[in-house]
């Protein structure tokens, strides 16, 4: 949200030396089996199936009816994407009107459609997974728990400075259904999201060093005095005068920085920004100058910083809370590195993507990648 606002996060360029970690002396039949290991078993045992089906068909054309599903017919259980079968991919997977939608023309929809972007994750996953390994870093379930959870929580509590504060995760769980409906992303994809996460930030943190000047800043930030301001980010001046405008003619603040904001983070929470001090570095000059000069409700001059133009009002103000660093000290060292990670973790994202070896055998997703990916060969 800084900036472009878009972050409160610190801008963390640590990439870790893909080179020195892939040469690491383990032997590779010592390899524990990947997440990309167990679907290229799948597809391989998918490709034997089919092998024997060929030869039964071959052998003995079949005469009987079609089995239902779940019958023990081999011949019947659909193969991986890109493979071949005996009529499988003729076979229609609907008939509208007695007529038949063939299961190869909706595989081809799917992968134009979402293909890629679950490629990329996948091919993420698999080179984080296997980089955390050679590092030796373990990846357990109760940290794809935690990263599963840090993300329900920051869905009911997106400004919360506490990565590890209770919330509401029934309520966090409805909205997670919703917003996974109305994007058309399964909760397979979404998954697979966290597990990819879970292994980002486990390579990230190991390149966090917190000094104990950070933790006096995170302990400013967290327990000293601190404001809670909403705001309006707008294009041009002009834009900014019309805002005024309405807000001089009662409108509400909440309800036009929903509708009139060009911040489409801060917008769908009226404006609310995280809670912030007088020190925090992450806020421009300008921002915290006029913010802590604000009385509750009231509403800020037009702000220019860089090319965008803000307007700002206090919602509240936090007084300073007494605790002691060594009380608290691991809640702000795993906060700083949760903030810390974000920007980090989307680097290396980034970086595995672009430095896996991908082959890609389907022609209709290769097409989709390089569409995607123009300058990208393999």
């Amino acid at each position: 949200m800084i900036g472009h606002l878009s972050s409160w996060g610190s801008v963390l360029f640590l990439v870790l030396m893909m080179a020195a970690a892939y040469g690491c002396a383990r032997s590779q039949t010592d390899q524990p089996k990947s997440f990309g290991d167990a679907w290229l078993e799948r597809d391989s045992a998918a490709t034997n199936i089919d092998d024997q089906a060929s030869t039964k068909a071959a052998k003995s054309p079949r005469t009987s009816p079609r089995p239902t599903v779940g019958s023990d017919d081999v011949s019947e259980i659909p193969l991986a994407f890109g493979s071949t079968g005996v009529g499988v991919e003729r076979e229609p997977i609907a008939t509208v009107d007695g007529r038949p939608i063939h299961r190869r023309r909706v595989v081809d929809l799917l992968l134009r459609a979402h293909g890629v972007g679950v490629l990329e994750q996948l091919v993420v996953l698999e080179t984080a997974e296997r980089l955390a390994w050679s590092l030796g870093f373990d990846v357990s379930q109760s940290d794809v728990d935690e990263e599963y959870d840090r993300a329900l929580r920051r869905l009911v509590d997106p400004v919360s400075a506490n990565p590890g504060g209770a919330f509401d995760r029934a309520e966090a769980a409805r909205l997670l259904d919703a917003i996974l409906s109305e994007r058309n992303i399964s909760m397979e994809e979404y998954r697979l999201v966290i597990r990819r996460n879970s292994y980002l930030r486990k390579l990230v943190h190991a390149d966090v060093v917190i000094t104990d000047e950070d933790l006096a800043e995170e302990m400013a930030r967290t327990y000293g005095k601190r404001i809670v301001v909403r705001h309006i980010q707008l294009a041009s001046s002009g834009a900014a005068a019309r805002v005024r405008a309405r807000l001089a003619a009662g409108e509400g603040f909440e309800a036009l920085a929903r509708t009139e904001s060009v911040n489409t983070t801060t917008a769908a929470l009226g404006g609310l920004l995280e809670p912030f001090s007088p020190a925090h570095s992450e806020v421009p000059q300008a921002l915290r100058d006029a913010a802590f000069a604000l009385a509750p409700g009231e509403v800020s001059p037009t702000i220019r910083v860089g090319q965008w133009y803000h307007i700002l009002t206090l919602e509240r103000s936090i007084d300073p809370v007494a605790v002691d660093l060594g009380d608290v000290r691991e809640e702000l060292v795993a906060s700083l590195r949760d903030r810390r990670a974000e920007p980090a973790m989307r680097t290396l994202f980034e970086k595995l993507l672009e430095e896996a070896k991908i082959e890609i055998h389907d022609p209709v997703l290769r097409e989709a990648f390089h569409q995607k990916h123009p300058n990208r060969r393999q």
